[in-house]
């Protein structure tokens, strides 16, 4: 049960899991950037889901501004995702491919389409500076008009 954005996303993260949970990432790469923010994957998800289902940061607050608590949870969801796909027998792709690959194809990159909306609307100054500086790249921001 939650929100629909969480279970979609948290379904399609359970889909690529067994390819990430084999380890295959880390013994290629022999090192991991998935958590080093704080979070696990679980929980970045619901973090990243509560903002756009309801504004609420359904995690405790570290410290760190709302916009900072926002970027390094969806650092750890793209590194995640991009680690698995990287790690899969023939999943050498370039960046570009990746990238058009997560933002158009993932439930990832939709939620994060549809939360770079929330950051700029949001009263927070730091999750509205984060959305702009930081949440779509330039070469993927065609996407908004057609989230």
């Amino acid at each position: 049960r939650g929100p629909a954005v969480e279970r979609d996303l948290r379904r399609r993260v359970q889909l690529i899991a067994p390819v990430y949970l084999c380890k295959l990432a880390l013994e290629q790469l022999g090192r991991t950037s998935v958590g080093i923010n704080g979070l696990d994957i679980e929980d970045a998800v619901r973090f990243l889901a509560g903002l756009i289902e309801d504004g609420a940061a359904p995690i405790e607050n570290d410290g760190r501004s709302l916009g900072e608590r926002m970027r390094a949870a969806t650092e750890d969801v793209r590194n995640w995702y991009l680690e698995a796909v990287g790690a899969r027998p023939g999943g050498s792709a370039s960046s570009r491919a990746l990238a058009d690959w997560f933002w158009g194809e993932t439930a990832a990159g939709a939620l994060f389409l549809r939360l770079d909306a929330v950051c700029g609307e949001s009263d927070d100054a730091s999750l509205r500076e984060a959305g702009i500086s930081y949440l779509v790249p330039r070469a993927q921001r065609h996407r908004l008009t057609s989230s």
